[in-house]
């Protein structure tokens, strides 16, 4: 049987959910807590699969004996030990008449449930390889410790494929109903998971096990029934769930709060493992904070690097990192020792006023290997928070999440100093500061295109060489030469402007590329740089030595190549040596 067929019950009379399979539960009204009960019906080998409490178990009676006399029940399964499970047992023991019914439980509920005191015997599921033949149908039994009990388990109907589920799968339902809808049912199971079971690890091993079977319904004791269409989603997404809530309740039993400052806490998670823009993560964090404090106005953040320097992230910066020298009064909580600060307040933030008359929530950053606070996270409110306590708990358990997404930015932004650190290295000439070849060859040649459509951007050259330079190496030694290479370097940068590009071409070769220069300019440049070589005093050993420079000028004809531009110009510096030097 189907569930299709289970949309228009009544639920005053026992219900088919499958092969002579029966729900015979009661729905207490205004109870989010619904318990279920199941008869499977099978002659004499009968059984009631989690029978409930004293509160639902006269319309369980009720409900199975239109079925099937009570008498036929052979077999009370209690999936674990708790009252809505448990405690009817001294009502069924005093209608039972046969001396053959048993208690089907596990030995660590069995040690609980015998403080009843009852008369009826265990028949334990690990004693009986965890299978029940009933004579033509074989239940078995699936471990399922912690969930929520050390001994719990489900039970599985090999014939019709459904799973009674105990406490997984269970969910929080408003009103009655028997059978899930569509996939918004998951949000009722989703806070009883997240509150009832102690961790996602342990959830996730009962539900890699209950996925290797052929179920067709899945029919909890808690909640609704689950159809086949939905098993796969439901289980799915019970796999990606945070459980063990209460783990961090304190002393608050408010579950529908919880469930909601844990919905805060998954957004947050959620939020720092997807983006990777800072400035997204910070705009959704915001968006985060919103649904607990409504007056949040922005957020900002302050940190400080290995060398003292201190990065701001803002809105108005759009949260690109600007290194900065003040921190408008919020130095103090920069660099402070978890434990002081833990010492000297109760929360883990500071309320404090800023300018305007508005609040804002400090929250110092502690890094996981100092545990001082390399960094600061501004919360800027509108209005003071009302719930001090809720704001704790979630700042608390945001807290690690915002200081791995500043240290996230902080790591990306040392990268950035490093790759443009390597990158001038990889441009420009490490002994003389001058760019290179290479890097000229790229930036030139774009300028030759722009040049080929704008006669007004003319490219012009001039190439040195410095005379008897090798003279100079060998009777003076390289670290000489080296000082004479970098003293010319020094006079072509300061002679020049800016926007020309300084270049060495290699050994004692250099080069000046400019653009919109005349011919005449171009030549006082050279020889204004010329006379400045001759010039140089040098110390040492080269004391009273001079040195001369020869250059060759060219400005560029459309269409001329880059390599067509520098053989001319390399050819008028050799004809200035060959003429004087």
């Amino acid at each position: 049987m189907g569930t299709e067929n289970l949309t228009d019950i009544d639920q005053n009379h026992a219900v088919q959910i499958g092969e002579r399979i029966y729900w015979v539960g009661y729905h207490l009204p205004d109870d989010k807590f619904q318990c279920h009960a199941y008869l499977i019906e099978h002659g004499n080998q009968s059984v009631l699969i989690d029978p409930g409490s004293n509160l639902t178990f006269e319309q369980t009676l009720k409900k199975t004996e239109e079925i099937i006399p009570f008498s036929k029940i052979r077999y009370f399964i209690c999936q674990h030990q708790d009252p809505d499970i448990t405690s009817s047992l001294k009502t069924i023991e005093k209608l039972v008449t046969r001396k053959d019914a048993v208690i089907v439980t596990h030995w660590r509920a069995d040690a609980l449930i015998k403080h009843y005191n009852l008369a009826l015997p265990f028949w334990r599921v690990e004693d009986h390889d965890w299978t029940l033949d009933l004579g033509g149908r074989t239940l078995k039994f699936i471990f399922t410790p912690y969930l929520h009990f050390p001994g719990a388990y489900c039970t599985f109907d090999e014939k019709t494929g459904i799973l009674f589920s105990s406490d997984i799968y269970g969910g929080f339902t408003d009103g009655f109903q028997l059978v899930a809808k569509d996939e918004g049912y998951f949000e009722s199971l989703r806070p009883f998971h997240e509150h009832y079971m102690p961790s996602r690890e342990i959830l996730q091993s009962a539900l890699t096990n209950i996925q290797t079977l052929p179920i067709e319904m899945i029919a909890p004791q808690h909640g609704s029934i689950i159809p086949k269409r939905l098993v796969n989603f439901m289980t799915e997404n019970l796999m990606t769930l945070d459980c063990g809530m209460f783990s961090a309740a304190s002393k608050d039993i408010d579950i529908q709060r919880f469930t909601r400052l844990n919905k805060i806490l998954r957004d947050n998670t959620k939020t720092i493992l997807l983006y990777r823009d800072f400035r997204e993560i910070v705009d959704s964090l915001v968006q985060i904070m919103r649904k607990l404090l409504p007056s949040v106005l922005n957020l900002e953040f302050y940190a400080t690097l290995k060398d003292k320097r201190i990065l701001h992230f803002s809105p108005e910066s759009r949260y690109h990192a600007t290194v900065v020298k003040k921190t408008n009064g919020f130095k103090e909580y920069l660099n402070i020792n978890r434990k002081n600060f833990e010492r000297n307040y109760a929360n883990p933030f500071i309320m404090t006023e800023v300018k305007d008359g508005k609040q804002a929530l400090l929250i110092p950053l502690f890094s996981p290997e100092s545990q001082t606070s390399n960094a600061l996270a501004i919360i800027y409110l509108g209005s003071s928070i009302a719930n001090a306590n809720e704001v704790k708990q979630v700042i608390t358990q945001m807290s690690q999440s915002l200081q791995a997404a500043v240290e996230r930015e902080i790591i990306y932004y040392m990268l950035d100093q490093d790759r443009q650190k390597y990158y001038e290295n990889s441009t420009r000439d490490i002994l003389t500061g001058l760019f290179t070849r290479f890097y000229m060859k790229d930036i030139i040649e774009r300028q030759l295109t722009i040049h080929d459509r704008d006669e007004n951007a003319t490219v012009s050259l001039i190439m040195f060489d410095i005379d008897r330079f090798k003279k100079v190496n060998d009777s003076f030694g390289h670290s000489a030469g080296d000082n004479v290479l970098r003293s010319v370097a020094k006079i072509l940068l300061e002679s020049s402007l800016k926007v020309d590009l300084q270049v060495r071409l290699g050994g004692e070769e250099f080069a000046i590329f400019t653009v919109g220069s005349s011919l005449k300019k171009l030549s006082n440049l050279a020889e204004k740089i010329r006379k400045q070589v001759s010039g140089l005093n040098f110390e040492g050993s080269m004391k009273g030595h001079k040195i001369s420079i020869s250059a060759g000028t060219a400005i560029r004809h459309k269409g001329e190549t880059l390599e067509e531009l520098l053989h001319r110009t390399n050819i008028a510096l050799y004809e200035a040596k060959k003429t004087g030097r």
